[in-house]
């Protein structure tokens, strides 16, 4: 499959999911403060090459664009808070912490 071809809103929340994935898999495992912190700002810099505000993660951005109704970002809020099976509403959860820690409102 030449995944060039694609379009764009199929590889948008692809991307998205495996980037959930593998901070799904890192926090699974225990790894330290210092490299979910790092692990958090990566997803922060993903989510703003993909046009949405630098201090807020993919998790989050997800869950405010599914409260607007938008419906790709509520299958991508869906998909992230499934792969996140142990923290049940994460994409609304991570929400409420970056509010809380002051990164956005």
């Amino acid at each position: 499959m030449n995944f060039n071809s694609l379009p764009l809103w199929v590889m948008i929340p692809a991307s998205l999911l495996i980037l959930a994935a593998v901070l799904a898999v890192l926090a699974a495992v225990g790894f330290g403060g210092a490299v979910v912190a790092f692990l958090l700002r990566l997803d922060c810099l993903f989510n703003a090459i993909l046009g949405g505000s630098s201090t807020e993660t993919l998790s989050s951005r997800a869950h405010r664009m599914r409260e607007k109704g938008q419906p790709v970002w509520g299958w991508t809020a869906d998909a992230i808070d499934a792969l996140f099976f142990w923290q049940p509403g994460h994409c609304e959860a991570q929400w409420r912490r970056e509010v809380l820690a002051g990164w956005h409102e």
